[in-house]
């Protein structure tokens, strides 16, 4: 009792689809002594969506019933967020005969990707000649993997650093939120420090200074400056000679 399964009944172009405006639905059944024992037992899941756009369900399946369960097969029913029925589809499980304790495979392949971009949840339901599925609750979609943190031990964005006045140490971030961002000193912690003065940390250690401005560097740079004009005022001499000599010449 209370058990359920979809159903898919098409009907195409070429039938005349386009000029139904309403439809009926009926159904029949033939009743079993006893009904079908339960047997069918879902062992896994997962779900999947491929290259093409097809939702996927896979997982195993196994008989734990007292009999052979032949031809196995595997339905899923989608729903949409508001538990509508958006597609259904299913598949025989690989292998579809089982025998009793048997596991088998199976992926239930939803093609219309229209239907897959509106799916919220799926169940799932199985049966065989002889066997009944163990119902079990609707499955969501699995969510997006997300990273949580931790609120003991993050660090809100409006914490401030604060200078132990006992050490003089350099500023350690403390793990309370206060309204101020700015790191405050007391008066007694350094006398050349006023209250409420904004403190900026010192990098410990020493630095290297920029190998452009070395006073080795600059020694060089003006070696080579001076050898430049000597060498130019060299040049411009012997030109001048030489010229006056020329000119020399030209008047005797």
């Amino acid at each position: 009792m209370g058990r359920k399964s979809f159903f898919s009944i098409k009907m195409l172009e070429s039938q005349g689809s386009l000029n139904v405006t309403r439809y009926t639905t009926w159904f029949n059944w033939t009743d079993a002594p006893g009904g079908k024992p339960l047997g069918l037992s879902i062992l896994s899941t997962s779900e999947s969506i491929d290259s093409d756009g097809h939702k996927h369900i896979t997982g195993t399946i196994q008989n734990q019933g007292a009999v052979n369960s032949n031809n196995t097969e595997v339905s899923v029913t989608f729903y949409n967020s508001t538990t509508g029925v958006v597609g259904t589809a299913w598949t025989f499980t690989n292998p579809p005969n089982l025998a009793p304790n048997q596991i088998a495979n199976f992926d239930v392949e939803l093609i219309f990707v229209q239907q897959v971009a509106k799916i919220a949840s799926y169940s799932i339901t199985a049966e065989s000649n002889s066997l009944a599925y163990v119902p079990t609750p609707s499955v969501s979609p699995s969510p997006s993997p997300s990273t949580s943190v931790n609120p003991s031990v993050s660090s809100s964005p409006s914490s401030s650093t604060t200078v132990n006045p006992s050490t003089g140490s350099s500023p350690t971030p403390q793990g309370t939120s206060t309204p101020t961002q700015s790191a405050t000193v007391s008066p007694t912690s350094n006398p050349s420090v006023t209250p409420n003065q904004s403190v900026i940390p010192q990098p410990s250690g020493t630095q290297d200074s920029d190998p452009l401005t070395t006073p080795s560097d600059n020694s060089g740079l003006l070696i080579a400056i001076s050898a430049v004009i000597i060498t130019v005022i060299v040049v411009v001499s012997l030109m001048f000679l030489v010229k006056k000599r020329g000119f020399s010449k030209s008047l005797g």
